[in-house]
């Protein structure tokens, strides 16, 4: 099939599916709790895109490492 056209994204995803040893499917999906369910190969390269660009917060401390501290 042509690289660009109609279709083509579709075509890629239905590629990238792969069936297990098992029996079972693997497929490119990914969820996490910024992007929600994400499915699709280009769907995939957009939100490494977006995480690589976006700010990393600081570590939070623990509350009780702030509670135990020592003054000195």
């Amino acid at each position: 099939m042509a690289d660009e056209g109609f279709g083509s994204s579709l075509w890629k995803n239905v590629e990238a599916i792969k069936l297990g040893q098992d029996g079972g499917i693997e497929a490119p999906v990914r969820a996490d709790d910024r992007d929600g369910i994400v499915v699709g190969l280009g769907h995939l390269a957009e939100a490494d895109a977006r995480r690589s660009t976006a700010p990393t917060p600081p570590p939070r401390r623990r509350w009780w490492v702030r509670l135990l501290r020592r003054r000195a």
